[in-house]
């Protein structure tokens, strides 16, 4: 999982979209004019290893989100960006998978950034 997520950033660095660029988005914001700017951080959980009913249920959606989608970000990412072969990106994500699966032993997380303002 540290693999592909590592894998994931270089990638789409090296396809011109800086993913660390997110954390700069409300100075855009603010640079194109927007104001009452708006930044929120949230900390999901992928899978329900998570105390609380509603967070449980809430990283057992996210946790299925990410294993449907996984496959289509990889292979764009990781083929176009790194020059992987579909077979290798293939063979990673059967062990990412697995770790997303393992949350008994394994804690995954995913952090989004959330942005909003307005045009006076």
């Amino acid at each position: 999982l540290q693999q592909w997520q590592k894998l994931m950033v270089d990638g789409l660095r090296n396809l011109g979209k800086d993913f660390e660029k997110v954390k700069e988005y409300g100075n855009y914001m603010r640079d194109a004019g927007f104001v009452d700017i708006v930044e929120r951080k949230y900390t999901w959980a992928i899978g329900p290893w998570i105390r609380g009913r509603k967070q449980k249920l809430q990283a057992t959606w996210w946790g299925q989100n990410f294993l449907d989608g996984i496959h289509g970000w990889s292979m764009a990412i990781i083929t176009r960006g790194m020059g992987w072969t579909p077979a290798a990106v293939e063979v990673l994500l059967v062990g990412v998978r697995n770790d997303v699966k393992n949350y008994r032993n394994i804690h995954a997380y995913v952090q989004m950034y959330v942005v909003y303002g307005r045009k006076p």
